[in-house]
């Protein structure tokens, strides 16, 4: 029997949407220079992809693709600018890709939205989590996306999705709100 969550995951996976145009985004990234801090980020997914974890064997490497960044950095952006964890876009002024006011984005129309080059079949995937400014400890950008990726290596379905290995493509983001860190990694498939 497949539980609720997971039925929503694959619900989420396989929806289809439209593409509309590109715009770029800044995000508030701190500690590096934007192509660095891309690179440490898709190298460390991809260790983790290459030796495997509890939900599943090892999978390819995972190439960074700047459109799927585009998308999980505004996704990130918009969760912070109105604090909440969602793979549904706010609908308000800051979900870009979203078809109407009050309209919530799905992760496939920001991901489409955004440019990623998409074919009938191909799986497109998305993973949130966020992380909590801590008083004491390391706060560097670096540092949080490891405890990010942790959390969703933690749960058994967002595992799923990180070690899937139909997804070829990848691009994350985080966005710093007031007491946390929101992070999205998107993710495509290219045949």
């Amino acid at each position: 029997m497949i539980k609720k969550r997971e039925l929503l995951l694959l619900v989420v996976l396989l929806l289809g949407g439209c593409a509309t145009k590109q715009n770029s985004i800044h995000t508030n990234d701190q500690n590096s220079s934007h192509g660095d801090m891309q690179s440490k980020m898709v190298e460390y997914v991809n260790y983790i992809r290459q030796k495997g974890a509890t939900c599943a064997p090892p999978a390819p490497p995972l190439h960074y693709n700047q459109s799927l960044e585009q998308a999980a950095k505004s996704h990130a952006k918009d969760m912070a600018l109105n604090r909440k964890l969602s793979h549904k876009g706010s609908g308000t002024d800051t979900d870009l890709a979203k078809r109407a006011a009050g309209v919530g984005s799905t992760h496939i129309e920001r991901i489409l939205y955004f440019g990623y080059p998409n074919k009938v079949g191909n799986l497109l995937g998305e993973t949130i989590t966020y992380t909590k400014l801590k008083r004491s400890g390391s706060n560097d950008y670096f540092s949080h996306f490891k405890r990010a990726i942790k959390n969703l290596m933690d749960d058994r379905v967002h595992c799923e999705t990180v070690m899937n290995p139909r997804f070829t493509d990848v691009g994350m983001g985080m966005y710093k709100g007031n007491d946390r860190y929101y992070f999205v990694m998107d993710l495509g498939e290219r045949k």
